[in-house]
């Protein structure tokens, strides 16, 4: 396979009408997804759209995948919060730039991974350890952004203490945002039931899209995302030290062993159902090089789905 886009080796034109379709309504929906996973990082939304640039970019360039999306996730950025938040709070450096350089690390790591062919590593992780563990990500996201779904204010503390907060505050329930929110999920699991073909995430976004505009629900206290600053960010490499990097190790191991596993799980199954042959090591540089080009422009570390 050739060094750069290995994944159009043996391509067809006649996927092209299908494939720009397929591009358009992924950027559609990994657009809002993007900025959704940024507040799941605990960083400014523009910062997903870095992340998810950067993805495209690294699978374009590395993947041997056809069908790999590589960008923001949402199992990785809570984990990433969490793990960046403990360091600060224990040693009190600023939060954005400990995970821009967690982002650096974990390109690095991940890359290193491909070039040594560790894809076996993925192998290592059983079934009902990352189903439990994704489980409890899962938990984990939904209890953290209960108090967004109803309009209420920002909680903090452990997952237990986050849901008594919210208990304790459903009074104040904006009812315009849980309407949303609401519809919002309707819609998806909804199209989910319709088949594959309904574009479920496609029709939910751009109907709160519509749904804003036509009944003023910034007016009704509904929070919106805001302007975002325009072109392309500065790429500017982030300060590194030793000590800095030896406080993230304890948030590296774990991401990393989740990006190998998902990345190698999604990549194969895909290569089986579209009965062609993938190379898992070179899928890792494609997600190593992303994270590694998401943190010089202020983004933050990608995983493949």
């Amino acid at each position: 396979m050739s060094l750069l886009l290995p994944s159009l080796r043996g391509y067809s034109r006649a996927w092209l009408g299908a494939d720009l379709l397929a591009g358009l309504a992924l950027a559609a929906v990994c657009v809002p997804e993007s900025m959704a996973d940024a507040k799941l990082a605990a960083m400014p939304p523009v910062t997903g759209l870095y992340a998810f640039l950067a993805g495209a970019l690294g699978a374009a360039l590395f993947s041997t995948s056809r069908q790999l999306s590589v960008g923001p996730d949402s199992t990785i950025a809570p984990m990433m919060a969490v793990g960046v938040g403990a360091v600060v709070a224990a040693s009190g450096p600023d939060y954005a730039s400990r995970i821009v350089l967690l982002s650096l690390v974990l390109g690095v790591v991940v890359l290193a991974a491909g070039v040594a062919r560790l894809g076996f590593l993925a192998d290592l992780l059983s079934r009902p350890v990352m189903s439990g563990f994704l489980s409890g990500v899962g938990i984990t996201v939904v209890v953290g952004q209960l108090h967004v779904l109803l309009g209420l204010p920002g909680t903090s503390g452990a997952t237990l203490e986050k849901l008594a907060d919210v208990v304790g505050h459903l009074g104040e329930t904006n009812v315009a945002t849980l309407a949303v929110g609401v519809a919002v999920l309707l819609i998806l699991v909804g199209g989910e039931r319709l088949g594959p073909r309904f574009p479920g995430a496609l029709v939910a976004v751009a109907g709160s899209l519509a749904a804003v505009a036509a009944f003023d629900l910034a007016g009704r206290g509904v929070t919106l995302v805001g302007s975002l600053p325009p072109g392309l960010p500065a790429l500017v490499l982030p300060s590194v030290t030793l000590a800095d990097v030896t406080a993230l190790v304890p948030v590296v191991i774990p991401v990393f062993f989740v990006i190998l596993a998902q990345t190698a799980a999604t990549s194969r199954s895909f290569a089986v159902a579209g009965g062609y042959e993938v190379r898992v090591d070179r899928d890792f540089l494609a997600v190593g090089a992303a994270s590694m080009l998401a943190s010089v422009t202020g983004g933050f570390a990608v995983n493949a789905s």
